[in-house]
This record gives structure tokens, C-alpha cells and sequence, in this order.
């Protein structure tokens, strides 16, 4: 039963996850308002894309070649 769980799970992770995020999104707009609910939103998106593993090795190149030219 545990098994079934971790795969339904696994193949509809997408599903869960923006529920989740949508549940959390209305939560904080019912509670605290829209701009809150925006700012939360743009740092949720900023972190996705700078979590992100590829755009970290870019970053890390550029802060590298930056301060080796200083």
C-alpha cells in the first residue's frame, strides 16, 4: 500500500505540488492581501529559477570570472 502511495506520488508529483502552492497562494491572499500574495509569489519564482543547478554552475562561473578580472 506504502509503494502504491510513493508511485502515484511519483508520477503525479506536478499535480500535488501546485496544489499545494495554489492552497498556500489563496491562504495568503485570504489572510494578508494581494500584495503580499504577489511578493510571495515573485521570490518563490526567483528561487526556482536560481535553485536550479545549471543556473547555479552559470552563476558561479560569472562571479568567478568577474572577480578574477578585479
Amino acid at each position: 500500500m506504502l509503494e502504491d502511495l510513493i508511485e502515484r506520488f511519483a508520477i503525479n508529483s506536478k499535480k500535488y505540488i501546485g496544489g499545494l502552492m495554489g492552497f498556500a497562494f489563496g491562504y495568503i491572499f485570504i489572510t494578508h492581501g494581494i500584495l503580499p500574495m504577489i511578493v510571495v509569489m515573485l521570490t518563490t519564482l526567483l528561487g526556482a529559477i536560481f535553485g536550479d543547478k545549471e543556473n547555479i554552475k552559470k552563476l558561479k562561473k560569472i562571479l568567478i570570472n568577474r572577480l578574477k578580472e578585479e
